[in-house]
This record gives structure tokens, sequence and C-alpha cells, in this order.
């Protein structure tokens, strides 16, 4: 969950870089036509068409990032529900686990109880044989 979220931030950090580039990029190229005097004509400046390819290529470079953010977001949620899944097991298991463990004491204290009636009735068994034995 923290990866995503470190990941999630540096991303936006990015977008936020790529933007200011584009409006840093923009506002001197319309320093840049103020300073000639003129509009923009059929045959720009390199620079301009440059310009251009860039913004397309950072354009792209957010989308697939945006598009990386929300794998991740997905992702995110999956594990998260896997987390409250694994948590409610747990519970589960601790509650079988408790009723093992108090099944086992009860039987454990009936077989001593047991044990210790048989032990009795031997010991009474002897005493009443002893005298035919004799």
């Amino acid at each position: 969950g923290e990866c995503a979220v470190l990941l999630q931030d540096e991303m936006e950090r990015m977008i936020s870089e790529c933007e200011e580039d584009c409006q840093a990029y923009q506002q001197a190229l319309q320093r840049l036509e103020r300073a000639q005097g003129s509009s923009p004509s059929r045959e720009q400046p390199l620079a301009v068409r440059e310009f251009e390819r860039e913004m397309e290529r950072c354009r792209k470079e957010e989308e697939e990032e945006e598009a990386k953010v929300a794998d991740l977001e997905r992702q995110l949620e999956d594990l998260e529900r896997e987390r409250a899944q694994l948590k409610s097991q747990a519970g589960d298991l601790d509650r079988s686990e408790a009723d093992y463990w108090r099944r086992h004491n009860h039987l454990s204290f009936e077989l001593e109880a047991f044990a210790e009636e048989r032990a009795g009735l031997v010991s009474k068994i002897g005493v009443a044989c002893a005298p035919l034995d004799a």
C-alpha cells in the first residue's frame, strides 16, 4: 500500500513538472511571436515544430503514466480486499483454535476423571477378590 502511494506521488510530481514545462514553452512561444510582431504563418520555425513534437511526446508520456497509476490503484484495491479476506480468515482460525483447545481441555479432564474412576474400580475389585484368593 505504501509503495503504491509513493509511486502515485512520484507520478503526480512528474506530471506536474511536464505541465509546468509545457506552460513555459507556450509562454516562450508567445513571447517569440510577439517579438516577431507577426501571427503564426504556415511556415513555422523549426523550434516551434520541435516544441509541438515535444508537447505530443509529453502528452503521451502523461497518458502512459496515468494508466500506470490507474493500474496501481486497481492493484492496491485488490490487495486491500485480499487483506480484508485474510483478516477475516485469521479471525475464523482464532475462533476455531479457541474452540479446539476448549474441547481438548474438556476431553483431557474427562479422560483423567475416567482414569481415576477406573483405578478406583480396579482397587475395589482387588479388595473384593482378596478374600476369594485366600
